[in-house]
């Protein structure tokens, strides 16, 4: 195993496994930086918002997209991951 830092300027407190994975350790920082859900009020948005995502950042979708409408608004969510 070797130290690493992640892909943000955050030193990571764990260790990468050589086979690229991240540790396994449930307290370290990287957990957080591992699963996100992006939300936008319109479709469009969050296609324009996951693509930032996966283009910039080397986030990639995980699952399908939620819609969820109501009276007054619309949400739309995209779940992503990174460093699996």
């Amino acid at each position: 195993m070797s130290d690493s830092q992640g892909t943000d300027l955050q030193l990571h407190e764990g260790t990468l496994e050589q086979d690229g994975n991240h540790c396994d350790s449930g307290d370290c920082w990287c957990w957080e930086d591992r699963y996100m859900v992006v939300t936008r009020e319109t479709s469009n948005d969050l296609m324009e918002a996951v693509n930032t995502f996966i283009h910039q950042k080397g986030w990639k979708p995980l699952g399908g997209v939620s819609h969820q409408e109501r009276e007054d608004y619309q949400l739309f969510a995209q779940a992503m991951t990174r460093h699996m």
